[in-house]
């Protein structure tokens, strides 16, 4: 698989993950078992989310927060997400 390929199907993991967990936030093994993936690579993608500084090109900042437990991940933001 292409960097570019594996790039584009993380960042669908990334946009299901992400509003899947807002809110109260979902179990990591549903997660992994929604997208026939390991929880590691459920891991994995919400660390690529947190670990980067993202270039905004708007006049809107929004702060994304990541809650994470042993076994559950939940996803907020601050401003229109």
């Amino acid at each position: 698989m292409s960097s570019r390929a594996a790039a584009n199907e993380q960042l669908e993991r990334i946009l299901y993950i992400l509003p899947r967990a807002a809110g109260d936030g979902v179990p990591i093994a549903d997660l992994a078992a929604e997208l026939g993936i390991g929880e590691e690579q459920i891991l994995g993608d919400i660390q690529s989310v947190t670990a980067r500084d993202f270039v905004n090109v708007s006049d809107q900042t929004t702060d994304i927060h990541v809650f994470l437990e042993a076994d559950r991940i939940a996803v907020w933001a601050e401003g229109e997400f």
